[in-house]
């Protein structure tokens, strides 16, 4: 197993956690010696939506404040096109219309 390791220290509001990732041929291993000695793996990840989860996990691991639905500004994890992607048709016809769903919610919240 080809394994190699970075260390995260962050030092959230009252106590230094160390969380420790390794790289491995399949996964991504995730430790918090302080927490019990835990450990969990994220073995290959098949689609971006696992990536996602993961960064989404190791942001609340870290006490970082990402933001809620309630607050102005939010950072979020998601996909897009590639910029050398070439989409089908049908997938510029997808995307049109979500834009367009997003114009009507915001034309609705503006009229509010």
């Amino acid at each position: 197993m080809n394994i190699s390791q970075k260390r995260i220290i962050f030092k959230p509001k009252s106590t230094t956690m160390k969380i420790i990732l390794k790289t491995a041929v399949n996964g991504v291993i995730k430790e918090i010696p302080e927490n019990e000695d835990y450990t969990e793996v994220y073995e290959e990840m098949p689609d971006k939506q696992h990536v996602i989860r993961f960064l989404y996990e190791l942001c609340e691991d870290l006490d970082l404040d990402i933001g809620s639905k309630f607050d102005k500004e939010v950072v979020k994890f998601h996909t897009d096109w590639g910029s050398h992607y070439e989409p089908s048709i049908e997938e510029i016809e997808e995307r049109i219309m979500k834009l367009k769903e997003e114009i009507d919610i915001m034309e609705e919240m503006k009229r509010q």
